[in-house]
């Protein structure tokens, strides 16, 4: 298993995965989400470009199996590291990758002199949620939206 940084030339894999993702978590949240796909050459050129974001994958052998994005916040009372998304393809869970790529953002903090990781998860998506506690994330506050039509 290797971990590495997204390069510019990852726009399809990066794509391919990021559709995977979306079709996935629509199920979970029953709700549709369009798909990223035409957009993800252009958001990945962003990531790449901002240093406060990056985007890691883990690969075994030639097959990109899972991908990391995250998110660096510094300002007056707050730094810390948002992970934005995280996503292992199906058939590879349950093999440690995600916690490979959560330990690769770990390394980074330590790097970077940032204490505190956050993130978002649905409450219905009852497997992130316990993958996150396996790893020692607490739940602090509920987050909230509201859709205007």
């Amino acid at each position: 298993m290797k971990i590495r940084k997204a390069t510019l030339k990852d726009s399809e894999i990066y794509a391919r995965l990021r559709e995977e993702n979306v079709r996935e978590y629509s199920k979970i949240i029953g709700k549709k989400i369009n798909s990223p796909r035409n957009k993800a050459k252009k958001e990945l050129t962003g990531i790449i470009k901002d240093k406060k974001r990056g985007l890691i994958f883990a690969k075994e052998k030639e097959e990109v199996i899972g991908y990391v994005l995250y998110s660096i916040f510094i300002n007056e009372w707050n730094k810390f590291l948002y992970i934005d998304d995280i996503f292992v393809k199906k058939e590879h869970r349950r093999e440690g990758i995600g916690e490979m790529l959560i330990d690769k953002l770990i390394e980074i903090m330590r790097q970077k002199n940032i204490k505190k990781c956050r993130l978002g998860v649905s409450i219905k998506n009852n497997k992130a949620f316990s993958f996150y506690k396996k790893l020692g994330f607490k739940t602090m506050h509920y987050e909230m939206d509201l859709d205007i039509k």
